[in-house]
């Protein structure tokens, strides 16, 4: 028999109406909660930033390659370039990425002859990546295009429309003004869709038409376009293919991933990082903490055992180990809890988010996203134990001054 192990049994299980008891039911539920606070936290913040990457991949592709022009705002009109067949088929050799598409974009004062709003429309053609941009309508259908001329249906935000109080169906008039005309060029359209992606800087900026319609505005020939949207198979290659594209087109068009034109957004979802860290290492001290405060409490109510199991011939070694395991009990009981609870509570939210967020723009979401990822949850369970022994051998060293026959008076 395993002394040390029996002892700390018996002190788990038959000390649960002793004043040490209270404490242990308290450590394991302060424990269950640091564990499913860091559980939770690291699905959120992943999952911010996964759903806010993936809307702005979706809206605008992984990559843009358009006419080189330095120090351009990302969201402006394009010089046009000439589609090229070569170029278009190089992107395509490529086994990372999943389709290319021509784009445009043409600034423009759309009005429902009471009120206007000024945005910027972004032109598509027929083969444009609708699997990625469907998860933004809300309301309506995507555009349809004839097999001549230009489609005179657009896909407006959600935001917009609620401001100039249109739904799909509606018509809608679009002034635009060209290089070398003194007078707007009107357009009547027709809002088939709503779309929402909750990123301010995409909803209150951008609408959807036929990229037919700007060559008619600007006077482009057919195979002139703004640039190209590439989409990837896995973003994170992007800025490496980005690179590849750069070094097979022409020196007067240059390859950017949306991470470069956007880097403003990127750059606050890299912030999370920070904070994701701060946060683990604050709960971690708080578990750790929590075991430290239970084990010197424990150790403090049994000074007369102390005192007793070393006039047996018990080293202090040897009994140090009893409130270890005590304490390991208390962690690994706690961690599991935690475990289960926070990974409970994550599926909750994926299948229903129920947590909603009051102002959806603000945070580019509208409820809480959850992302789990498998490793989190036995890193965070192995992390919390490793720390948590390794600080325990701290307060234990007390047993070794405990002077046997103090401890056996001890009252």
């Amino acid at each position: 028999m395993h002394l040390p192990g029996f002892i700390a049994r018996r002190l788990v299980f038959q000390g649960k109406r002793s004043f040490s008891g209270f404490i242990t039911r308290l450590s394991v539920i302060a424990t269950a909660l640091s564990v499913a606070a860091m559980i939770i936290s690291l699905a959120v913040i992943y999952g911010f930033q996964s759903e806010i990457s993936a809307k702005v991949f979706s809206f605008w592709g992984d990559i843009r390659v358009k006419a080189y022009e330095q120090d351009k705002a990302s969201v402006a009109e394009e010089t046009f370039i000439y589609k090229n067949d070569s170029v278009e088929r190089t992107i395509r050799n490529n086994p990372q990425v999943k389709s290319i598409s021509a784009y445009a974009t043409k600034s423009a004062l759309v009005s429902n002859r009471k009120e206007f709003d000024g945005l910027l429309m972004k032109g598509v053609e027929k083969d444009f990546d609708w699997n990625s941009f469907s998860r933004f309508i809300v309301k309506g259908r995507k555009i349809q295009f004839p097999d001549s001329g230009f489609s005179k249906e657009v896909l407006i935000s959600s935001q917009v429309a609620n401001s100039l109080k249109v739904n799909p169906g509606d018509k809608l008039f679009v002034y635009f003004m060209s290089e070398g005309e003194d007078k707007a060029r009107i357009k009547d359209v027709t809002v088939v869709g709503l779309f929402r992606t909750d990123i301010e800087e995409y909803d209150r900026q951008f609408f959807l038409g036929d990229l037919n319609l700007i060559r008619d505005l600007n006077f482009w020939e057919p195979n002139q376009i703004g640039g190209y949207e590439v989409f990837v198979k896995d973003y994170r290659q992007a800025e490496a293919i980005s690179k590849d594209i750069n070094q097979s087109i022409s020196i007067n068009w240059q390859s950017r991933s949306i991470k470069q034109e956007y880097a403003h957004i990127f750059d606050w979802l890299g912030l999370l990082d920070t904070n994701k860290y701060l946060l683990l290492i604050i709960m971690g001290m708080v578990a750790a903490i929590n075991l430290v405060t239970c084990l010197i409490v424990l150790i403090l109510e049994r000074i007369r055992m102390i005192g007793i199991l070393k006039s047996l011939g018990e080293t202090a070694g040897r009994i140090r180990q009893v409130f270890i395991y005590h304490t390991l009990f208390i962690g690994l009981t706690g961690t599991l809890i935690g475990a289960v609870v926070g990974y409970v509570l994550c599926r909750i939210q994926q299948q229903t988010a129920f947590i909603r967020l009051p102002n959806a723009e603000a945070y580019s979401v509208a409820s809480v996203p959850i992302q789990i990822l498998w490793w989190h949850i036995p890193l965070v369970c192995a992390g919390t134990l490793l720390v948590c022994t390794l600080v325990l051998a701290i307060p234990s060293l007390i047993i070794k001054k405990i002077s046997p026959v103090k401890a056996v008076a001890f009252r």
